[in-house]
Formats: C-alpha cells, structure tokens, sequence
C-alpha cells in the first residue's frame, strides 16, 4: 500500500538527483515532520512534479509493467483481504483479521518507511556521516531496526549504486541479506558492488575532515585561553 514500484522508483530516483533542494520530494530541508509524510499531504512544490528521469529499465520490466498497471487491485487483496482472511479463515478471528493484520499492519510499516526519509536524513540520537557530509543522509543504529537496514543512509546517498545500506557483516540489513539470498538461487544477478578501497577513501577523508574541525575549535578555545592565563607558554 505504498504505491506502485514504477510510481515510488520514480519518486525516489528523483530525490536521489535533487536531494535536500525545492525540487526533492522528499526534502529534509523543510523539516523533519514534511519529510516523514507532509510531503503526501501538503501541497507539492511544482517544480518537481514535472522532473523527467529515465524510467526505461522499468517500462522494459514486464513485471514492474503489470504490478503498476493493476497495483490497486493488488494492493488492497494483498494488503487487506488476504490477512483478513488468513485470520479469519485460521482461526475465526475476523476483526483481528482486518484491525491488526490488515490495518495496524500498515501504519506501521507505512511509518517505518516514512522514517527513511525523516530519522534518516536527520541527525537524531547521534547519527553519523561516516562516508561524506554533502546530504543531510546519516547513519543511525537505530533507524536501522526500524526500516529493516535502511538506516544506513548515508552510505546509501554517497553510494546509490551499491545494492548494500550496511557493509559490515555484523550490521543489520535484513534487505541486503534477502537480495543475497535471491542472488544465491538466481533470482537477482550483476549486483553493484562498490570497491573497498573506494569506500575506505571516503570514510578516512571524512575522519581528517573531521578532525581538522576538531582541531580548528580547540585552537579557538586555545588563544581565548592564551588571552587571559599568561602563565601559559
């Protein structure tokens, strides 16, 4: 229920051109409440309605091509009927059937999904900028948890065409595991894979930038310190 995958890959493939700028979508700019979801109920900046990106490897998908064409029906059976259902049907529980796994099912995934957009390009319990600082995208533990790996996005931004959120083994990206899975049975092929060294060179020049900033503010607090303690050398 969070529109087709030709409608959102279009949306996103925007916000990846035009990120944190009027003609994003998404624009953490404006907020941290308009990037979670005012962007869907307020009304949308004109100039980035019109964006024009290429779209061509979707429309030769044959089952991007159907599931956008029939996504209504889809959805709502998918979503909706088929849980309902499921719990009906299983073990007489129809209202749960529709409430929780129907209704409480998709606020809640619809706001996780909203998060990648607000927490994640935020810098909210301590997220970080281990790649590069030229997006509002951070990294965040915790967002992780809640958008099933997404929470990495900064690395996301910096590295749009690595299949991967989280690159160490030991951080949880469920998505990322699941396209390992389809690639190991042939379901998914020629995934992007940035090089190590590639990622390792930005990650070192965002240490030296950040300790260059580091250094700048203690040399601050240093001549203010050299001002009025004359016993210092």
């Amino acid at each position: 229920m969070q529109g087709s995958i030709r409608w959102w890959g279009r949306k996103h493939r925007v916000h990846h051109r035009h990120v944190d700028t009027d003609k994003d979508p998404y624009n953490a700019t404006r907020g941290f409440w308009y990037s979670h979801m005012g962007w869907m109920i307020m009304k949308q900046d004109p100039r980035h309605l019109g964006q024009v990106t290429d779209m061509q490897d979707f429309e030769d998908n044959q089952c991007v091509v159907f599931q956008n064409k029939y996504y209504l029906p889809i959805a709502i059976f998918s979503g909706v009927i088929l849980p309902t259902l499921i719990a009906g049907f299983g073990w007489g529980d129809w209202f749960g059937g529709y409430f929780y796994a129907a209704c409480a099912k998709i606020f809640f995934c619809h706001h996780s999904t909203f998060f990648i957009n607000s927490l994640a390009h935020s810098d909210f319990l301590a997220a970080l900028q281990p790649y590069g600082d030229s997006t509002t995208a951070h990294d965040s533990i915790l967002c992780s948890f809640l958008t099933f790996g997404e929470g990495y996005h900064n690395f996301h931004h910096e590295f749009p065409g690595d299949y991967r959120n989280a690159i160490r083994w030991y951080q949880y990206d469920p998505t990322k595991w699941a396209i390992l899975g389809l690639e190991a049975i042939g379901l998914a092929y020629n995934l992007n894979r940035l090089h190590e060294t590639v990622i390792e060179h930005n990650k070192v020049n965002m240490e030296k930038k950040n300790h260059e900033e580091e250094l700048a503010k203690i040399k601050v607090k240093l001549y203010e310190l050299e001002k009025t303690d004359k016993t210092l050398p």
